[in-house]
């Protein structure tokens, strides 16, 4: 009888559809036997150590620790600072990535927009992302997970590479220009006018669609005390850009923007025109249209208009 031996790592490598790794292979703890274990500690420690280390170096490698700025990217949509992002992830490179970021202690990955399906490499999707934070996984029979991500870092694509069949770049981390002193004061303004119009358009929304937008992406949150010091600026402002309905390209060029004044700007110029939008509508009653309880989809006007705002020097 030929007995075979086969790497764990390979078991739960889990690349086809029809052949998912099995439930119990992919969640539980791995034992080994004591007996091997502890010959091969005694015979040959040095090369025990050496290839225990290579092995959690190997299972880390490209997932942004040691320093590294090289991460894992899932290439589906725009995440953002602060909010709330559930994924379900099916495709099985990507079921692999997680299942890595997981076991790895990492618990986090980088996501960025599809922009062009066509295309390959990273030319595929967006320039700008955000490191997403795992906080709780929900993982079915078949493979498949249910994610609880939070975003937290932005980041800027410089280079891409692949892994197991998904994507990896190597990229810096952005944070907001600091402001200075003589303009603080434009900014605590400006920051006060467009949070306030953004609630006053949020009172609009009707209570289902409010209901709905608060399951998934949580309240609207309070501004912090040291906004104007935080990286990425006040998390509410996030939050509001989380459900406008802005399109792919005009999500991406917010995300990337170092400038809090720039990106409280495009934030206003949106507000102002579903506001213009909704007088309108209320103005023609008898078009058929939607209520203006309802939020905007009017995306290209929208897009053209807070662009504008985002490429100005």
């Amino acid at each position: 009888m030929v007995k075979l031996t086969t790497a764990v790592g390979c078991i739960s490598h889990d690349s086809w559809f029809h052949q998912p790794t099995n439930l119990y292979l992919a969640s539980s703890q791995k034992t080994v036997t004591d007996f091997v274990e502890r010959a091969l500690k005694t015979v040959a420690p040095a090369e025990y150590t050496s290839r225990a280390v290579s092995h959690q170096l190997e299972l880390v490698q490209g997932l942004g620790l040691l320093g590294n700025k090289q991460i894992a990217v899932f290439i589906c949509t725009t995440a953002f600072p602060c909010v709330a992002c559930p994924l379900f992830v099916y495709e099985p490179r990507y079921r692999l990535m997680v299942r890595r970021c997981v076991d790895s202690g990492v618990r986090q990955f980088g996501i960025a927009a599809c922009l062009n399906k066509e295309a390959t490499g990273t030319k595929r999707y967006a320039e700008y992302g955000t490191i997403l934070d795992i906080r709780d996984r929900v993982l079915l029979k078949d493979g498949c997970s249910i994610l609880s991500t939070v975003g937290g870092r932005r980041f800027r694509v410089l280079s891409g590479g692949e892994k197991d069949g998904y994507d990896t770049a190597q990229v810096e981390f952005l944070r907001d220009i600091v402001v200075q002193e003589d303009q603080l004061l434009n900014l605590l303004e400006l920051h006060d006018k467009v949070r306030a119009k953004g609630r006053r358009w949020w009172d609009t929304v009707s209570i289902s669609q409010k209901s709905e937008i608060q399951r998934v992406f949580g309240r609207m949150p309070d501004t912090e005390e040291e906004w104007p010091r935080l990286p990425d600026g006040p998390s509410w402002a996030w939050w509001l850009l989380a459900i406008l309905p802005l399109g792919p390209q005009l999500q991406v060029g917010i995300l990337g923007t170092t400038s809090l004044e720039k990106r409280l700007r495009a934030i206003e110029k949106t507000l102002d025109h579903m506001e213009q939008r909704q007088l309108t509508i209320a103005a023609a009653p008898s078009e058929q249209t939607t209520t203006s309880s309802s939020i905007c989809r009017d995306g290209r006007a929208i897009t053209e208009t807070a662009m504008s705002v985002i490429q100005q020097s």
